[in-house]
């Protein structure tokens, strides 16, 4: 029996592996296929054909993964009435072995979701949207940005980036979004206030120039962004999520100590993490008065004001207290 469950267990990892590798194919080769038309029109930059050239060497790795798996075997897929995987030798491949029956989990129902639900035209403006999101820098949970399904989701209701950006420059705070599959859940969860203002930032510059480059998001233009902010540098240690997420939250309660201190100190944190980690902080007034006001008790209460001028003799009232500079 534990060898049983074991071996179901193999072959449920397997299933869902494989599903989503080849998802992942198909996504990568929509990509090629839109970034081919911007060749076929002459206006492709040398970046645009080195990233074709990387979506290409992604294909065919994880054609090699899928090669490689070793619970795939031709006993198992014929257990289970599933469709024969075919790899030819020009890396196409066809690849289909969910059962009906097989639960899914959520990623698998989005899939099935958006396959059922998108139009090639609207897949077509999914591509363009997550390529705008991506060279804007927002991109993805992992830097506290908007996720793929999201963006699926916006296209399908809205059709286009242009009134996708005009629903979200209307919502002042982050909307709900229900998830196709746990609609109490929301898809714009993962961004964090931070990304939500830079999202609205560059939707507004988009429908304002109605055009945007395809490019991949740089530390220069992160730092250009916010040239007037000050900027910690650290080496990377983890993944890159756990990587931002500490960055943020130490810059966050690194703010908050100092606001609690000087209650007149504004500021805002950002993190981002490219080849090392960035923390960014704003914080105004730049510079702290050197003198500080520091009142003591209303001027009725006379034994305390004369305690307090005994600790501060120069002392004077404001707003019906006893003040001193200190």
């Amino acid at each position: 029996m534990v060898k049983n469950m074991a071996e179901q267990e193999n072959f449920t990892k397997c299933l869902v592996e494989g599903y989503q590798l080849n998802n992942t194919i198909q996504s990568l080769r929509n990509h090629i296929g839109v970034f081919k038309d911007v060749l076929e029109r002459a206006t492709a930059t040398p970046i645009d054909i080195e990233i074709i050239k990387e979506m290409e060497k992604n294909i065919k790795s994880h054609l090699k993964k899928i090669r490689e798996t070793p619970c795939m075997t031709k006993e198992m897929q014929n257990a289970v009435g599933i469709e024969t995987m075919i790899i030819f030798k020009d890396y196409d491949v066809d690849l289909v072995f969910i059962p009906p029956d097989h639960p899914r989990i959520d990623t698998l129902l989005h899939t099935e979701f958006m396959n059922q639900n998108l139009t090639p035209e609207l897949k077509k403006e999914v591509i363009r949207a997550k390529a705008f999101f991506k060279s804007s820098g927002v991109y993805g949970a992992e830097i506290g940005g908007i996720v793929g399904v999201a963006i699926e989701e916006l296209i399908r209701r809205h059709g286009n980036l242009e009134k996708v950006c005009t629903v979200l420059l209307s919502s002042s705070d982050v909307p709900f979004i229900p998830d196709p599959a746990k609609p109490e859940r929301n898809l714009l969860a993962s961004i964090k206030k931070i990304r939500w203002k830079q999202i609205q930032t560059v939707c507004d510059g988009f429908l304002k120039s109605r055009t945007f480059k395809y490019r991949p998001y740089t530390k220069t233009e992160y730092l250009a962004d916010r040239h007037e902010w000050n900027h910690i540098h650290f080496q990377r240690k983890r993944d890159r999520p756990t990587d931002f997420h500490s960055a943020l939250s130490a810059c966050n309660h690194a703010l908050n100590e100092v606001k609690n201190r000087e209650p007149e100190v504004k500021g805002t944190c950002d993190a981002y993490v490219f080849d090392e980690v960035l923390i960014s902080y704003d914080v105004t007034p730049k510079q702290l008065p050197r003198q500080k006001l520091h009142c003591g008790p209303p001027l009725e209460m006379h034994e305390s004001v004369r305690a307090f001028k005994t600790i501060y003799p120069e002392t004077f009232e404001k707003d019906g207290k006893v003040c001193t500079l200190i």
